[in-house]
């Protein structure tokens, strides 16, 4: 298993992080999202309960169009088996305990 850092310094680059948290890929899991954050070059950044990150295109703009936002997104990153920053478990972790309170 590959940190985040590590596998950003892979030579192809559909198999580095900063790719996949765009496009999942065929075959990843979904994940709840479990808090957002802000917005980055594509989307905005979502928190899945992994740990990891994932970019979601619209996602602020989604009721304004009249969508639902997603409460669920795939992760490429537990596909590819990279782990997720311990910070960000730790985050995720927080915010699942203030939902079930």
């Amino acid at each position: 298993m590959l940190t985040l850092e590590e596998a950003q310094e892979l030579d192809r680059l559909e198999l580095r992080p900063s790719h996949v948290q765009r496009y999942a890929g065929a075959g990843s899991p979904m994940r709840a999202i479990v808090g957002v954050g802000g917005l980055s070059c594509f989307g905005t950044a979502t928190l899945l309960e992994c740990g990891h990150w994932r970019e979601i295109r619209d996602y602020a703009l989604m009721p304004l169009m009249g969508r639902k936002r997603p409460t669920k997104a795939r992760c490429g990153c537990c596909r590819l088996g990279y782990l997720p920053r311990p910070s960000d478990t730790v985050r995720v972790a927080e915010l699942v305990a203030r939902l079930d309170a």
